[in-house]
């Protein structure tokens, strides 16, 4: 489960975490880290990611091995991977199932401007970043095959959507579309990308 950062993902995900269901965050469990953007090669985290001096050619990417790891782990079960970092296409073909987390750029504005779990847009320079790449995010996506959920309603009503978009009879179009078979053997596991 994907977003843009705002949209929802990390509280969709303790949602998930709440009601019992095997969702991960990649901020919060670790799936993330930052590298040097050229090399690919690890660095050290940033003493402050709001300053774009301290961030230039760096990125902060979801690591493959990790995501890897969780599909091997989740053989014949649902699992959700929610969150958002560089590197997507790296990694994306390890998902049955991409759902992104959509959201207005007023909406979007108010929660960065208010939540309280995570500084990232609250700088001028990030949230006007992350309003910009919101303009056309949703249809992005949408071209790629990912179920959009409109992440503007009561959180129990998005998170039902998820829910229901990740029962396994109602993979199919999508499945065709990133999952490898030959990686992973029948009865495989499903792993859903959100963001937030």
């Amino acid at each position: 489960m994907c977003g843009i950062p705002g949209a929802g993902k990390s509280t969709v995900s303790a949602h998930l975490k709440a009601i019992g269901l095997d969702a991960w965050d990649t901020d919060e469990d670790g799936f993330a880290d930052w590298r040097e953007g050229g090399s690919k090669l690890p660095v050290a985290e940033p003493a402050d990611w709001h300053d774009e001096e301290a961030t230039r050619g760096i990125e902060y990417c979801v690591r493959r091995d990790r995501v890897e790891e969780l599909r091997r782990r989740a053989v014949g079960k649902i699992v959700y991977l929610c969150g958002f970092a560089g590197g997507e296409d790296e990694y994306r073909d390890l998902f049955d199932l991409m759902i992104l987390i959509a959201v207005d750029n007023d909406t979007l504005s108010h929660r960065l401007a208010t939540r309280t779990t995570n500084n990232y847009g609250k700088a001028a320079h990030e949230r006007e970043s992350i309003l910009k790449a919101n303009v056309g995010w949703a249809e992005s996506y949408r071209s790629r095959g990912a179920v959009i959920v409109d992440g503007t309603r009561p959180l129990a009503d998005v998170a039902a959507e998820i829910i229901s978009a990740a029962k396994p009879g109602e993979l199919s179009q999508v499945e065709a579309q990133f999952s490898h078979p030959a990686a992973y053997p029948e009865g495989g596991s499903r792993c859903l990308f959100s963001a937030s």
